[in-house]
């Protein structure tokens, strides 16, 4: 498979990703504090290797987060411009890229596997527990 190319909303950051088996995986739906804030409801995240990145356009702003389950600070990546969040990376877990999928061009063909932090989702946001997708406790500490 190619790398799948990604980017931000005006066009300014754009990069690729090439980890064949992070797409096959399938994605996680993030309903933490910090997400419902951030993206005003959830996130769609893909998690891969922060090496299989290549930013091939512009340069991205880094937002340090330091209110993290982990107490370690996360690096959250965003367009300078229009201001999407495109991916992060964790102090807790550096080589793991956790990718935005809304950001990548083949979004609608990554099949949601899990909801993570269901304790504290919005009730209408939560994804049935149909074809196979789980659902987790904190940072999947607990199926429930």
């Amino acid at each position: 498979m190619a790398p799948v190319k990604g980017g931000c909303y005006c066009g300014e950051i754009e990069f690729t990703i090439d980890d064949d088996a992070a797409f096959q995986g399938g994605g996680v739906l993030c309903h933490c504090a910090t997400c419902q804030k951030l993206h005003t409801q959830n996130s769609y995240n893909l998690q891969t290797k922060t090496k299989a990145l290549d930013v091939t356009k512009g340069k991205t702003t880094i937002f340090e987060d330091t209110k993290t389950d982990s107490g370690m600070t996360a690096h959250r990546h965003f367009c300078p411009t229009c201001g999407s969040h495109l991916y992060s990376i964790a102090g807790s877990a550096p080589d793991v890229l956790i990718v935005k999928v809304g950001s990548l061009e083949n979004a609608k063909s990554i099949k949601p596997i899990a909801s993570i932090y269901v304790e504290s989702a919005l009730e209408h946001s939560l994804l049935p527990k149909v074809g196979g997708i789980k659902r987790f406790e904190g940072m999947m500490k607990k199926e429930v």
